[in-house]
Order: structure tokens, then C-alpha cells, then sequence
């Protein structure tokens, strides 16, 4: 599963784009001097690619989603299915499938582009589904544990901010 991720994630390979047609020109449209106008058909096939590449991208972005939220799927059914013996987290592999696809500057680029436009779709359901599944009555028997910790990080970075700032006098 995760490489079929990483696989997804792979920033794509545009064989459209003519490499000596891009480099010929400076920042002002100008090659050899001269103003170059580009013509309505190549703006035309400009913004054809353009809609071929955003079409791309959110195929690949549901299919990403859909590839992760299948492989939670499965981890989630896994003990039922096998009357117990194999127990796996249904988060671990959407953390490890993004920590891996995150971490590698080649891919993140291409993932970023291509999730852009299902994170707000997919967000929204999701902490409205957190929120709802939120058993307050357990919050309020850890709450004092939770201050607890608090207070302790709290005195613990006041207490290494004032040990460092009289070592580094």
C-alpha cells in the first residue's frame, strides 16, 4: 500500500512542455530582443493544458484519498477478519504513507497540489466526525492530569529558558 502511495505522490512527468521554447525567452516575453505575442492558439493550448493538469491532479489526489482511506479501511477490519490474530492501527499507515510522502522534497510538491482541493471538502467532515466522537465525561476524569502536564511544560521551559540564559552570560 504504501508504495502504491509513493508511487501517487511522484511529482508527474510533463511531456508537453518543450524545454527550448521556455528557455529562449527572458522574464519579459522578449527572444532575441524582440517582443514575442504569444498567438490565441497557443494561449488556447496553454490554458487547455492547464485544465488537463488540474483534472490530473484531483484524480490523483481522490485516488491518494481513496488508495489511504481503503488501506484504514482494512487495518480497521483486519482483527474481525482473522478472529483476532492480527491487530493493526488504522491510523499508523495514513501516518507512515504521509510522514514518507511529506518528508521527500520530490513528492511533496505534486501531493500538495494534488490534495489542495480536497482538503476543505475532507477537513470538515473530519472534525465534525472528532468532535462528535468526543466522550466528554472521560475529558473531565483526565482533565486534572491534563493541567497537571501543562503546568509541568510550563515550569519546565521557564525553568531551561533561565538555566541557559545564565550559562549563555
Amino acid at each position: 500500500v504504501l508504495r502504491l502511495v509513493l508511487s501517487m505522490c511522484s511529482p508527474p512527468h510533463d511531456s508537453s512542455v518543450d524545454e527550448e521554447d521556455s528557455s529562449d525567452s527572458d522574464e519579459n516575453g522578449r527572444v532575441d530582443g524582440k517582443l514575442h505575442i504569444p498567438s490565441a492558439t497557443s494561449v488556447a493550448n496553454l490554458e487547455a493544458q492547464e485544465r488537463k493538469r488540474a483534472v490530473l491532479d484531483a484524480l490523483r489526489g481522490i485516488l491518494v484519498l481513496a488508495t489511504l482511506a481503503s488501506s484504514f479501511w482494512i487495518a480497521d477490519k483486519a482483527p474481525i477478519w482473522s478472529n483476532e490474530m492480527i491487530e493493526m492501527e488504522p491510523l499508523l499507515a495514513c501516518t507512515v504513507a504521509s510522514c514518507l510522502c511529506g518528508h521527500d522534497s520530490e513528492r511533496r510538491a505534486a501531493l500538495m497540489q494534488s490534495l489542495g482541493m480536497w482538503t476543505r471538502i475532507v477537513l470538515l467532515p473530519f472534525f465534525t466526525l472528532a468532535g462528535a466522537s468526543l466522550q466528554l465525561p472521560g475529558l473531565a476524569r483526565v482533565f486534572p492530569a491534563a493541567l497537571t502536564l501543562v503546568a509541568l511544560r510550563m515550569f519546565a521551559n521557564f525553568l531551561g529558558t533561565e538555566i541557559g540564559g545564565r550559562m549563555s552570560r
